[in-house]
């Protein structure tokens, strides 16, 4: 098995109080359940929606504004492989207090620094919630053990 990409987890599950989606890693519950078991092409796909969730909404939130200055951050998790937007939104919800301008952003909505980047989360999750329920809710047809063949692009 290759475990050259890592888990989304950032250690803030709440599936184990019995949401379906994730409000840390916005992976779905049956992602989280199987991802020691995925290969690298699961895995790799997992990483792409997050990804592409991520670019839907960031953009909205956040203008990327000094490059170098972003890449110049010392990631607190395995994100080599990342976005640097997704970098970005890590380094900003590890430390909500963090003004953007500080790793070379600038937040495009009103508000401290805590409120946009909880108005950037609130929306991910969202969407990830909406894509889940699109994919596996009760109208789709789609089971839960099916993993992955509904969830990704």
């Amino acid at each position: 098995m290759n475990d050259a990409l890592p888990s989304p987890c950032i250690g803030t599950c709440s599936t184990v109080f019995g949401d379906e989606v994730c409000r840390g890693c916005r992976r779905y519950l049956h992602e989280i359940q199987a991802w020691n078991a995925y290969d690298a092409a699961l895995k790799a796909r997992v990483w792409a929606r997050l990804e592409t969730e991520l670019q839907q909404v960031f953009a909205r939130h956040y203008r990327i504004v000094d490059t170098q200055r972003l890449q110049a951050q010392v990631p607190t998790r395995a994100l080599a492989h990342a976005s640097l937007a997704y970098r970005a939104v890590d380094l900003l919800q590890r430390r909500p207090t963090r003004d953007p301008q500080d790793i070379g952003l600038v937040a495009l909505q009103p508000g401290s620094p805590e409120r946009c980047i909880a108005n950037l989360l609130t929306e991910l999750y969202t969407l990830a919630q909406a894509h889940y329920e699109r994919s596996y809710g009760r109208c789709s047809g789609a089971t839960r053990g099916n993993t992955m063949t509904n969830s990704l692009p």
